[in-house]
């Protein structure tokens, strides 16, 4: 099945992270939002994700060389099946909202396939509550309790 999904990530310290062509990045404790989708499986693209969690699996995408880091881990996924639009339609939601500020956006991670600033953002510990009521919200729109 085809969708969208959102990695909570926690960054439990400050970090430089080698991240493929987008070379040195700085992460700091907190949250990190990661706004994916899967073209044909939704299912196997996040086991392909807790893999890169635990260690196997090859480094492709900008998402997986956090995945591979011991200061990163999931903490929630979001599920969004059967969703058509972009993921980053996700992110601007959230931009709206002031949930996220657009200065968190890591500029060119994760989104090589649009024109969109990135797929990833920093989310401050203070915000969590308030992305958790959103995506409360939004995963009822989208037809029901999909979370992991």
């Amino acid at each position: 099945m085809i969708g969208n999904y959102i990695l909570v990530l926690a960054c439990r310290q400050e970090i430089s992270l080698q991240v493929g062509r987008l070379g040195k990045l700085q992460f700091f404790p907190g949250y990190y939002l990661y706004f994916g989708s899967a073209k044909s499986s939704l299912a196997a693209r996040v086991a392909r994700h807790m893999k890169l969690q635990k260690g196997l699996g090859k480094l492709h995408w900008h998402i997986d060389f956090l995945l591979r880091s011991p200061a990163f881990c999931i903490v929630m996924i979001l599920l969004f099946p059967g969703m058509q639009t972009r993921e980053c339609a996700l992110l601007e939601l959230l931009l709206r909202e002031k949930i996220v500020e657009e200065d968190w956006i890591i500029s060119g991670f994760g989104n090589s396939d649009c024109r969109c600033k990135g797929h990833c953002c920093y989310l401050p510990a203070e915000k969590l509550a308030q992305f958790l009521v959103f995506a409360q919200q939004a995963l009822k729109k989208a037809g029901g309790p999909a979370g992991i």
